[in-house]
């Protein structure tokens, strides 16, 4: 990872090559419609798959006006010059068995009710046509947000969004149950699994209430920290799955880059950090996994989260 006048790059695989004796480092014969480009938030990034395993290079800014964060073409470029040093074509690495969970259980303390999250999908009015699939993607996930209560909902189309009613983004109604889907809300981010082809990415979460208590975010699975940006932290679980946390406060996070982490183990606070714009708190969270050896690609969150929520 490295900082380029206030953009972070890095670069992450599913399986990464390492050195054999004798073997020269080469480009990757990627031809250009192999490699795949998409925007984030406030990111951009490109991919390409070797032997199966997913490669990638994400581009993240500080400013919302950061031109190399316009489209896909500076990640690409950047993706297209990397060498990759020996490795060789064998199995898929095989899911690992979760540890321990070293936090406090997600819903020990505050069970929610039996109704309390809407069907997949089920977007706010006028937000959006979401994907109704209720595959659970990551079915063993520690919730991540250390300590109930949280609340899925949109930062957008809820109260005091930029498309929702009028108010504080602190409002009570922000602050409860039924939790709402909003992996395809409408965005203009390439997620090729929504029926449009773009949105969201990833699921908002609300921590808490709108008090000033402190709330951690925490490790889904077991795995590895790839990635610490400009206002998020990248988890390469042992299962494979990458996991993106967004809007952590950067100056009190928990982990370091390279740091092996344990299930439930505090990654950083929530807040509103964007860089060096604020949006507000929440954890904006994304899940990310290598389907069918055709690369990395988003996921409904929802329904893995519903059932760690429940099931801790």
């Amino acid at each position: 990872m490295v900082t380029a006048k206030g953009a972070t790059l890095s670069i992450t695989g599913t399986r990464l090559a390492f050195d054999e004796p004798g073997v020269r480092p080469t480009k990757p014969s990627q031809t250009p419609s192999e490699i795949t480009v998409d925007q984030g938030e406030r990111s951009a990034s490109a991919g390409y798959v070797r032997f199966g395993a997913a490669y990638r290079v994400d581009v993240e800014c500080d400013g919302p006006s950061d031109k190399r964060c316009a489209d896909g073409a500076y990640a690409r470029r950047l993706l297209e010059s990397v060498v990759l040093a020996g490795g060789a074509q064998g199995q898929p690495a095989q899911p690992q068995p979760d540890e321990p969970d070293t936090g406090p259980s997600a819903v020990s303390s505050a069970k929610p009710p039996a109704d309390f999250a809407k069907p997949p999908g089920e977007l706010l009015p006028r937000s959006g046509k979401g994907v109704t699939s209720t595959t659970i993607f990551a079915p063993s996930i520690r919730f991540p947000v250390e300590t109930p209560p949280a609340y899925l909902n949109s930062q957008v189309w809820g109260v005091g969004g930029l498309s929702g009613p009028r108010g504080s983004a602190s409002d009570p109604r922000n602050y409860q149950y039924p939790w709402r889907d909003n992996f395809c809300e409408s965005r203009s981010r390439a997620t090729p699994m929504c029926p449009s082809g773009t949105g969201h990415q990833g699921q908002d979460i609300r921590p808490g209430g709108p008090g000033v208590a402190k709330y951690w975010a925490v490790a889904a699975e077991s795995g590895k920290i790839r990635k610490i940006g400009s206002y998020s932290v990248i988890l390469i679980g042992s299962s494979g799955t990458e996991y993106r946390y967004l809007h952590l406060a950067m100056h009190q996070l928990a982990v370091k880059l390279g740091d092996n982490v344990m299930r439930g183990q505090r990654i950083g606070l929530i807040s509103n950090d964007f860089g060096n714009t604020k949006t507000t708190v929440h954890l904006h969270f994304e899940m990310l996994q290598n389907r069918n050896g055709k690369g990395l690609r988003h996921v409904p969150p929802y329904s893995s989260l519903v059932a760690s929520y429940v099931h801790p």
